[in-house]
């Protein structure tokens, strides 16, 4: 290495200083750090970085300036990383203590490589600025060769050759500044940027800070965009915006669908084109001025400013390429052929592209009667800067009879008239302005026969923000209900059962799984599928165990923007916990009916859940009111099957309690009936009968659920003492825990005393179901 002791012009001695500074700062940082003084290296760090945060020098220099500056955070970030730095419990997640005035992020790596790939963006930024301003000076002199450092820290020397003679020669700024941009030009900083930015992205996730991981994720996306990868940058990119959408975050959503454009371009992808073009329009968002400086025009891509002629012009952009005219900047070959795959664009409840054109359809009467006249209500609100004039507006329903077609009335054109599915229309004017509503009404009647339809066009007035309140009708023939029926593991032969019973339900399926630890790994397939449909899910509650991933599912179902849900709970197992009968006692029945009260509502409003016999009625009113409780019985199945029964004009009716008795007894009214109920003697419970005669009668015994089925057994023993030809019984939910369905399998004797003629059974707790077989 060669040196000079010369002093150094302005430039070069900055460099120096700042190469010098750097070299103190690291053994200085390094020594606190493994001396476990993690908030003194900080501080520490801090003083450096602001002692030398404004000193750029001349704007031609400024890119040294900002790799120096990525360089001191790129190495803190590391000797963070490499050194056990714990977070002090005196500091505030938020603010800091007022002594050290520290945050938690200033102990994590992520944050020190967040800044060092900021800032040597920042470097290739200024590059650009720097190479415009040096061109003259570099065609004039060109680039110093030889240039080589110095033995003296932040020293550049120049070596001249004079035959076998080696001169050293000093650099003047002018040189300097020549040969550090070419060789800053030669060396890509994206992929190192990008490199910076995924390291501190994933440390970012990895402590749940998704909105500055999307800053980096973003980070990395402009720097694939810089390096010519536009299938990685668009898919990066993609992802930060379903972010911004969500947050809200216009400014930074209206630069990421800027780039989003044009990697689709580059990508030949022109529906993404289209799309993202159309959303930017508009985007509410708006720049004061009209002009920008070359800087910011870097900074901000290619979106450019937010001007309304800006977002004018990516409007006309999109007309241009519909229009597959080939003067449209920036289109080429590849892009216009692509067109040929473009055929729509789905705007819906979830699309991105909501927010650019609004559609509402209504009925304008609350009844309709056979053969009178229907109104229709179509209202059409357009977000984009510029007028759009809609060619043709298609409406369909359930019925395609009742579908209908309206046209744009071209100037200087004679009115048009269609027929379309025997409905006649007469065009009209289509034009849509910026944030005002128009609203057109079809009349037509509900009859089949053909009808004339009459459209009457009228803008609604630009102070209105929403449309009239309308009336949805009830239309004479409905159409029936399409089902996507989603069920739990334990409920798949039961799903498949009822599907088998009905045209109009459709199985879904959901993956049940579960991480290493045991919790669950959940995916509903065809979530996309089902948006707008009627939704419905069939639980099954059977343990603790699974209720956890079911509920899960069951929250998720109607935020997939369904158009409505049903929660379809057979067995409401914690419902006979209703009751506090001494200080301590947990009515688990309100815990799990409040948990269900939670679930979310869907397009169609609350959740309705379905729920047979359940074990109390006033358990009705621990729902809350944000769901629709529907109670069902299973009794109509046990009479289809005392109807079947060769005695079926000697059936009595028992019950084990009152509570049975309140429960069922005006279901099976038209029977004779008994009432059991249970006495003290000492410490036993004895079931006796309390009224009617079981003499010479075939018995069947009805109650809700059945348990270890000890009170059904004694109630069966006291019908037989007391002279009933045979004893039968019914529980809906046969809930048999450790295996207690043995009490009832057949024994050696034949008597009603010792065995069932009859024991039915519902299929609400699959579990048993599945254990007692064919047995």
């Amino acid at each position: 290495m060669i040196g000079t002791s010369t002093r150094l012009p302005p430039t070069q001695r900055l460099v120096e200083i700042k190469a010098v500074a750097e070299q103190f700062h690291f053994k200085i940082s390094t020594l606190l750090l493994h001396a476990g003084k993690a908030v003194e290296a900080i501080t520490w760090f801090r003083k450096h970085i602001r002692s030398y945060a404004r000193v750029l020098g001349t704007p031609e220099v400024a890119f040294l300036h900002w790799e120096w500056f990525s360089r001191q955070f790129l190495v803190f970030g590391e000797l963070i990383e490499t050194t056990s730095t714990t977070i002090p419990d005196t500091l505030s997640p938020r603010f800091g203590t007022a002594d050290y005035g520290l945050t938690e992020w200033e102990f994590q790596p992520a944050y020190y490589y967040q800044l060092a790939a900021t800032y040597l963006r920042e470097k290739r930024y200024a590059i650009e600025c720097s190479s415009s301003m040096a061109n003259l000076t570099t065609e004039v002199n060109g680039v110093p060769e030889s240039v080589m450092p110095s033995v003296y820290v932040g020293q550049y020397v120049r070596l001249f050759e004079q035959g076998d003679t080696v001169s050293i020669l000093p650099l003047s700024d002018t040189e300097y500044t020549s040969y550090a941009l070419s060789e800053a030009e030669r060396f890509q900083d994206s992929y190192e940027i990008i490199a910076l930015f995924r390291k501190a992205y994933e440390s970012f996730q990895s402590l749940g800070a998704t909105r500055i991981a999307s800053v980096c994720s973003g980070g990395m996306a402009m720097e694939y965009y810089a390096a010519g990868d536009f299938s990685n940058a668009k898919q990066l990119f993609d992802n930060v915006a379903g972010l911004y959408r969500k947050e809200g975050w216009t400014t930074l959503l209206w630069e990421n669908l800027g780039y989003l454009r044009e990697c689709s371009m580059k990508l030949n992808s022109p529906k993404d084109f289209i799309s993202y073009s159309l959303e930017m329009a508009a985007l509410p968002l708006f720049s004061r001025s009209e002009e920008e400086n070359r800087e910011n025009k870097i900074k901000s891509g290619p979106a450019g400013s937010p001007t309304i002629s800006r977002r004018e012009n990516i409007q006309q952009e999109v007309i241009n390429v519909l229009e597959r005219n080939q003067s449209s900047e920036g289109t080429d070959d590849g892009f216009n052929n692509a067109m040929e795959e473009v055929t729509h664009l789905d705007i819906d409840q979830i699309s991105s592209l909501r927010m650019v054109l609004t559609t509402s359809v209504a009925f304008l009467d609350q009844s309709v009667k056979p053969g009178s006249p229907l109104l229709v209500s179509v209202s059409l609100l357009s977000h984009l800067p510029s007028p759009v004039v809609v060619d043709q507006l298609e409406v369909q329903f359930n019925q395609s009879d009742c579908n209908f077609v309206i046209h744009s009335r071209q100037e200087d054109s004679p009115p048009f008239y269609s027929n379309l599915h025997d409905q006649v229309v007469q065009d009209t004017s289509l034009t849509l302005f910026t944030n005002r509503w128009m609203r057109l009404t079809h009349e037509a009647k509900s009859e089949p026969a053909p009808s004339r339809a009459v459209l009457f066009g009228s803008p609604v007035p630009a102070a209105a923000e929403k449309p009239p309140m309308e009336v949805v009708a009830a239309a004479k023939q409905k159409a029936k209900k399409h089902i996507h029926l989603f069920y739990c593991s334990e409920c798949e032969e039961l799903a498949l059962k009822v599907a088998a019973s009905s045209d109009v339900i459709e199985l879904q399926s959901i993956n049940w799984r579960s991480f290493d630890d045991g919790f669950p790994n959940l995916f509903i397939n065809k979530a996309h599928d089902i948006r707008g449909q009627h939704v419905a899910f069939l639980a099954s509650f059977s343990s603790p165990a699974v209720i956890f991933e079911q509920v899960s599912v069951i929250f998720a179902l109607p935020k997939l923007f369904i158009a409505s849900f049903t929660l379809v709970l057979p067995f409401f197992p914690t419902g006979s916990f209703e009751r506090v009968e001494e200080e301590g006692d947990v009515a688990t029945a309100f815990t799990l009916a409040h948990i269900l009260s939670m679930i979310p509502k869907s397009r169609g409003g609350p959740t309705s859940v379905v729920i047979y016999d359940i074990h109390a009625l006033q358990e009705r009113f621990y729902f809350g009111d944000d769901v629709l409780p529907c109670f069902e019985t299973g009794i109509p199945l046990l009479l289809q099957r005392l109807r079947q029964l060769p005695d079926a004009e000697n059936i009595t009716i028992a019950f084990p309690d009152d509570g049975a008795w309140k429960r069922f007894h005006k279901l099976l009214q038209h029977f004779p009936m008994i009432v059991c109920n249970k006495v003290r003697e000492g410490d036993k419970r004895i079931v006796r009968i309390k009224e009617g005669n079981p003499e010479g009668r075939h018995v069947v015994i009805v109650d809700d659920l059945v348990q270890s089925g000890g009170t059904l057994r004694e109630c069966q023993k006291v019908l037989a003492s007391h002279g009933a030809s045979k004893v039968s019984a019914y529980v809906t939910h046969a809930v048999f825990p450790k295996q207690s369905y043995e009490n009832f399998m057949a024994s050696n004797s034949a008597g009603p005393g010792d065995q069932l003629a009859y024991f039915w059974i519902t299929d609400s707790c699959p579990h048993t179901i599945k254990a007692i077989g064919q047995r």
